[in-house]
């Protein structure tokens, strides 16, 4: 979904890399700026991610900047980049700050340019998926729940791009398919801040059946010329 050309593009709420860093690899011909605010729950990871990009070689090509996101691009001029793309960062907002979000987004989009956004779907294939998304979104359990979902729906995600000025949207699923079990299980829900006492409730269950990473959804569009 990424066009096959040079530029520079902006990834909003890079955390560790976990996507930055591999996506480099694939698109070598864009520098990537590396968006986030590195507070709260994810307060270290500046640190892992400069880590990572020294690692990798990959200075020249992936800079850093500590802001929050709608701070940051509300200071940038319009028409600026050839593109916006995240992951894992819609979940992270809530419908009403995801609708300025894309507005600011097609606007710091130079004319041509692109959007693309990944997110688990919130909906569940199987039991495995809907533990896990029950215990990443019930107050219950999560120690940093999120501020309106588990994630968005791909629907309302389309529709918001669409209403922000994007066109030729697309969507993509990509199944996950990856089951954790027994300690890794264990250690999954330790790094999202699910409290112990889940771990405690569904230990057997979490042991021998384990949890599942729900389908990816990936939705894009153009900032027509």
């Amino acid at each position: 979904m990424i066009p096959k050309k040079a530029g520079v593009l902006v990834e909003v709420g890079s955390g560790e890399g976990q996507l930055t860093v591999p996506f480099a690899d694939l698109v070598p011909r864009y520098k990537i700026i590396a968006l986030d605010r590195f507070k709260g729950a994810y307060s270290g990871n500046e640190a892992g991610l400069l880590s990572t990009i020294v690692r990798n070689g990959l200075n020249a090509r992936i800079s850093v900047v500590v802001s929050d996101y709608n701070a940051w691009l509300t200071c940038q001029r319009g028409s600026k980049y050839d593109g916006v793309i995240s992951s894992e960062f819609l979940p992270e907002i809530t419908s009403k700050r995801m609708e300025h979000f894309f507005a600011q987004c097609h606007r710091v989009t130079k004319p041509g340019g692109f959007t693309v956004h990944s997110f688990l779907s919130p909906e569940p294939g199987n039991a495995r998926q809907k533990r896990l998304i029950e215990a990443d979104s019930n107050t219950k359990w999560t120690k940093t729940p999120s501020l309106e979902w588990f994630s968005p729906s791909p629907g309302i995600v389309v529709d918001y791009l669409r209403s922000a000025g994007f066109r030729r949207l697309r969507q993509i699923r990509l199944k996950s398919g990856l089951v954790i079990r027994s300690k890794a299980a264990r250690q999954l829900l330790k790094d999202w801040d699910i409290r112990r006492s889940y771990w405690k409730l569904h230990s057997r269950t979490l042991e021998m059946d384990g949890l599942e990473i729900p389908d990816w959804i990936i939705v894009g569009g153009i900032k027509q010329p």
